[in-house]
C-alpha cells in the first residue's frame, strides 16, 4: 500500500466514523419518537436519515449493506414501552396423595 492509498483509506475511515456519529446523534435525538412509533422493531439509520423499519436485526443489517454499500450505518432496537409488556405468572397446584 503506497502513501496515496493509505491517505485514501484514512479518509474512508474518518468518513465512516462521521456517518456512525451522525447516525448515533440522530438516534439519540429521535429515540423517544421512534420507540413510540415503531415499538419492538429495528430501525436502520444512515447518516442523519431513517432508512427503514424492520422486524429483525438481520433484515435491517442486510438492507443497510445494500443501501449504504461501503458507508457505515446504525441499527437500533426500539424497545416496547413498559406498559405494553406482559408478565406471565404461573400458577401451581399441589395435590396431596393420601
Amino acid at each position: 500500500m503506497d502513501a496515496s492509498q493509505r491517505a485514501e483509506s484514512t479518509e474512508d475511515y474518518s468518513h465512516n466514523e462521521e456517518m456512525v456519529q451522525k447516525g448515533l446523534q440522530f438516534w439519540n435525538s429521535n429515540r423517544a419518537d421512534l420507540t413510540a412509533r415503531y415499538p419492538g422493531q429495528y430501525v436502520l439509520i444512515i447518516g442523519e436519515r431513517l432508512e427503514g423499519i424492520f422486524q429483525s436485526c438481520f433484515e435491517a443489517v442486510t438492507q443497510g449493506c445494500e443501501i449504504a454499500e461501503s458507508a457505515d450505518f446504525v441499527v437500533r432496537f426500539t424497545e416496547a414501552p413498559q406498559h405494553h409488556k406482559a408478565i406471565a405468572i404461573p400458577t401451581f397446584v399441589l395435590e396431596g396423595h393420601g
